[in-house]
């Protein structure tokens, strides 16, 4: 018995230990003044092919356009400048649930979105 409650709460231990690693991706910039992610490369590479099929001006899924700098700011919760983590533009890349259809972004989109916006999301 008392091994099985020990066992348990290692168990236990070991499922709180993986979720929280879990909760936040691992993208750091080591040196933010040498980011080269422009927004005219994402919207070409990454919003154009992925994303504006369903998030356009004429067709805006969710209330979100991403076909332009403006729409992209101004869509409520998209996009916090210098706060990857509370942008749902990048989250929802990063969690595989965007984009639904096609392909998932792969590890250097995902990178060059995270540091775009930590960079403060500038229109260049």
């Amino acid at each position: 018995m008392k091994t099985l409650l020990i066992k348990g709460i290692a168990f236990l231990a070991l499922a709180v230990f993986l979720g929280a690693c879990n909760k936040s991706p691992s993208f750091v910039s080591t040196n933010l003044s040498s980011v080269t992610a422009k927004f005219s490369s994402i919207k070409a590479n990454i919003l154009d092919t992925k994303c504006v099929a369903c998030h356009s001006s004429t067709n805006p899924n969710g209330g979100v356009s991403l076909a332009s700098y403006d729409e992209v700011m101004s869509s409520p919760g998209a996009v916090t400048p210098f706060q990857p983590h509370q942008s749902q533009l990048f989250w929802q890349c990063y969690k595989g649930t965007m984009p639904e259809m096609g392909s998932p972004l792969s590890a250097l989109e995902l990178q060059t979105l995270y540091d775009w916006i930590a960079y403060g999301a500038p229109n260049n």
